[in-house]
């Protein structure tokens, strides 16, 4: 037997969405897409969310920091600026990151922190770490 639900209008701007949490501790950093784990895009966890970290003012002092956080030495650190490990379709955390080299963490770093949404907004428009 076929059972009426009523009668209703469906339309692409009338469907459901999600943003599901990464359940990762708030301030923590990886790397991703990098053939070896000493490498990749810089990620940092905010408001549950992996996301990414601009360019802007990127440098190897700041890298030096990551690799420390992440049990690796300090000397040596190299920074890109050109996405070079690819660009995760993320929104964007930090931007403006100023490591002054003794930092134990990325999170302890000054750095311009961005709101997820408006993140979304300069995905497009900005290299990523």
């Amino acid at each position: 037997t076929k059972q009426e639900f009523g009668t209703f209008t469906c339309s692409r701007d009338k469907v459901a969405g999600v943003v599901c949490q990464d359940a990762c501790e708030e301030g923590t950093t990886r790397l991703v897409g990098g053939r070896e784990d000493t490498e990749g895009t810089v990620e940092i966890c905010y408001f549950n969310l992996w996301g990414l970290v601009s360019v802007t003012g990127w440098n190897d002092t700041d890298a030096s920091v990551v690799c420390y956080e992440l049990g690796y030495s300090r000397d040596g650190a190299v920074s890109f600026v050109d996405s070079r490990y690819g660009k995760p379709n993320k929104t964007v955390h930090l931007s403006n990151v100023a490591c002054n080299g003794s930092e134990s963490s990325l999170k302890n770093c000054d750095a311009a922190h961005i709101p997820p949404d408006e993140g979304r907004e300069v995905y497009m428009h900005v290299e990523v770490a």
